[in-house]
């Protein structure tokens, strides 16, 4: 077999290509390489090199070889494991935090309106206030505030922020 033909330098290389797939694909992939490898020293190898298997030194090198790689195997696939499961709970645990971050940021922004709406001198202030930081809050590029005229029932242009600011409130009301 190859044994015969490179010693223990075998068993000690399967480890790696064991240890990489059981990382990459799980301990099934790694038990996979493991039994390609089985079947490459003692089937396809003695069809090429009929050496035997009476040597039973050999044999329980390679048995030995086998278990040690099987138990890196399942080290490895179940590190793996656990690092894509708290790889995906750190992932989750990010986005609910940016989440909460733009709810406080929002209920911030309100609560500095409100504040601010309350602190007003007049009612234009106010309004120009409002307009720019209720843009601000939805984050658009403009927000236009509208009074009704009850009387003539028409909406009569106020404040703007954004684009229209310097011309909305002079605009005709028909």
């Amino acid at each position: 077999s190859l044994r015969h033909f490179f010693g223990m330098l075998t068993g000690a290389i399967l480890v790696l290509p064991a240890i990489v797939a059981a990382w990459y694909f799980g301990v099934w992939g790694g038990m996979g390489v493991i039994l390609g490898d089985f079947l490459l020293e003692f089937v396809i190898a003695d069809l090429f090199w009929p050496m035997g298997h009476s040597d039973g030194v050999a044999l329980l090198e390679r048995l030995v070889t086998t278990v040690v790689c099987a138990v890196a195997v399942i080290i490895v696939g179940r590190i793996r494991e656990s690092y894509h499961k708290n790889e995906k709970t750190i992932l989750e645990r990010s986005l609910l935090s940016r989440e909460q971050q733009t709810y406080l940021d929002f209920m911030a922004l309100l609560n500095e309106i409100v504040r601010a709406s309350l602190e007003a001198d007049d009612m234009l202030s106010m309004l120009e206030m409002l307009a720019r930081r209720v843009g601000e809050l939805f984050g658009v590029k403009d927000c236009l505030i509208t009074r009704w005229d009850e009387a003539r029932q028409l909406p009569i242009p106020t404040v703007a922020y954004g684009s229209l600011h310097e011309t909305y409130a002079s605009l005709p009301v028909f």
